[in-house]
């Protein structure tokens, strides 16, 4: 996903990965702040040492983008949010 501050992160159900949501990137000297709509999973696939090592998948952008368009209601782009990861038996209907 690359280099982003304030972005949401939430745990996967799986044990094995989290989710991360949007975020921002300021631009160099005079550019306007990129807030990103995005949303990526990090599985994890080894613990070496100090470092985490895994893969990212990328699942999805706003249906603005050019990218192919999200299998659900997307939120627009936003930085400094809580992502929150809802339990099996939570009775919301949001699956990913």
């Amino acid at each position: 996903p690359g280099t982003r501050h304030a972005l949401q992160v939430a745990t996967a159900g799986d044990e094995r990965g989290f989710y991360l949501f949007g975020g921002g990137r300021h631009g160099m000297k005079g550019f306007k702040p990129h807030v990103f709509d995005d949303l990526w999973y990090f599985e994890e696939l080894a613990v070496v040492g100090d470092t985490l090592r895994g893969k990212w998948t990328r699942l999805g952008e706003a249906a603005t983008a050019k990218a192919a368009t999200p299998p659900m209601p997307w939120p627009h782009a936003r930085s400094h949010h809580t992502l929150t990861p809802l339990a099996p038996r939570s009775g919301a209907d949001c699956g990913v």
